[in-house]
């Protein structure tokens, strides 16, 4: 079983409230990582991956990013916050910030050794904590918006990064992929991007069935996949290995 602790935590004047996860008999200090939400807010699908994380040994923060006890019901809701926040990237990059300090300041978590991973709007959560210049180990992205107003500066990013992208994405462009590409190469980043040619969007969400469009389904194929590729990238990262 993994102990579930619920955090409270502040972007200035703004309350915010995650979980922290901790594996039984992982190390101490672990190596954290902050897991982001997609748009529809904490809970749902992102219970899956905390669990697994948390069961590699991981101190496993999911960050809040909208506010405490806000838990959109629906759709139309739960865009009210997230295009906000995809418009406004300072403060989205403050929440980010916010919760990873929270993280590196739990006991029992090595603040040296410290991931962010996201999904959709997450994603991009997780990106422009990287992009923000931030002491993290790495940075990874599965079917994120790729954009930013602010392109990360030459030598700015200190992590290594990966992105996960299906090619028939509905919601992501193909086209934005080029443009990051570009902002990482101009920045020299790290940065890995792994790309399925007959994937979409929400490829990792059980509920995504296609229904709205197409595109937008779940794949076991490529969320298995995926999931192995993450393992093996946070290991490198966060442990040497």
């Amino acid at each position: 079983m993994n102990v579930k602790e619920t955090v409270d935590y502040r972007d200035g004047n703004h309350a915010l409230q995650g979980w922290l996860l901790y594996g039984c008999g992982c190390r101490r200090p672990a190596p954290g990582v902050l897991v982001f939400h997609e748009y529809m807010g904490l809970g749902g699908y992102l219970k899956h991956p905390l669990e697994k994380l948390a069961r590699r040994g991981y101190g496993v923060m999911a960050a809040d990013i909208y506010g405490k006890g806000v838990r959109p019901e629906n759709a139309d809701v739960a865009l009210s916050y997230s295009r906000p926040l995809r418009a406004d990237r300072v403060t989205l990059r403050r929440r980010v910030l916010a919760a990873l300090q929270c993280l590196k300041q739990r006991h029992g978590v090595d603040p040296q050794r410290i991931a962010a991973v996201g999904y959709s709007f997450g994603g991009c959560a997780a990106l422009e904590l990287a992009r923000s210049g931030a002491a993290i180990r790495a940075a990874v992205s599965f079917y994120g918006y790729l954009d930013t107003p602010l392109p990360a500066a030459k030598g700015a990013i200190r992590a290594k990064l990966l992105v996960f992208h299906g090619l028939r994405d509905p919601v992501v462009p193909l086209q934005s992929l080029a443009v990051y590409q570009g902002e990482m190469a101009a920045a020299r980043a790290d940065s890995r991007v792994i790309t399925y040619a007959d994937a979409g969007h929400g490829f990792c969400n059980p509920s995504m069935d296609g229904s709205q469009d197409p595109w937008n389904r779940y794949s076991r194929r490529h969320d298995a996949r995926s999931w192995k590729t993450l393992v093996a990238f946070l290991d490198e990262a966060l442990n040497g290995l």
